[in-house]
């Protein structure tokens, strides 16, 4: 029997969209600026090391010893994944569709 308040259930989850969206944004914007690099090989490894920081500290912090709060946080978590990546999927699409009619 799950004796967690659905309304923290649902905090978590809110949680793990924040968290992955700093993640998966923070990705994105390494992924961006790695042509324009000195070094992007150090430039990707501390991205790296900075997101998975923030990911595995967030992740501790919301699920307090709860595997419930975990899964609602990884559930937030894997949605800000699929929103950011459809919104970035259409935005660059957009941008491709003006290059190629000029």
């Amino acid at each position: 029997m799950l004796h967690i308040p659905i309304s923290q259930l649902g905090l978590a989850c809110l949680a793990g969209v924040f968290i992955g969206a700093v993640n998966f944004g923070g990705l994105w914007l390494t992924v961006q600026r790695l042509p324009a690099s000195r070094n992007a090989a150090l430039l990707a490894f501390l991205s790296w090391i900075l997101r998975l920081a923030f990911t595995l500290g967030g992740f501790y912090l919301v699920m307090r010893g709860e595997w419930s709060l975990m899964l609602s946080c990884l559930v937030g978590f894997s949605l800000s994944r699929f929103l950011l990546s459809r919104y970035l999927r259409s935005s660059t699409g957009e941008e491709a569709r003006a290059v190629s009619r000029n």
